[in-house]
């Protein structure tokens, strides 16, 4: 996709890795939309928005559904 003018880039642009996801489409437009409001690219966007993600103690997003452990008998 080309860059959108007057966009500005994040500084790590030239040590980036590339992810690519699919989301559904109203959240594409909102993704943009707010990249577009901030005046950075989409990349910048999602790079600023998960360097603030806050983890648990096993890495988990604080705001991701808590899910039941369960404890499986060890073979042996």
């Amino acid at each position: 996709m080309a860059s959108k003018r007057g966009r500005k880039y994040g500084e790590q642009v030239g040590r980036t890795a590339h992810l690519q996801v699919r989301v559904r489409p109203g959240i594409s437009v909102k993704a943009n939309a707010v990249a577009d409001a901030a005046g950075v690219s989409l990349a910048a966007y999602i790079d600023a928005l998960l360097e603030r993600e806050e983890l648990d103690e096993n890495g988990i997003p604080m705001w991701w559904p808590k899910q039941e452990v369960m404890d499986f008998p060890q073979a042996g």
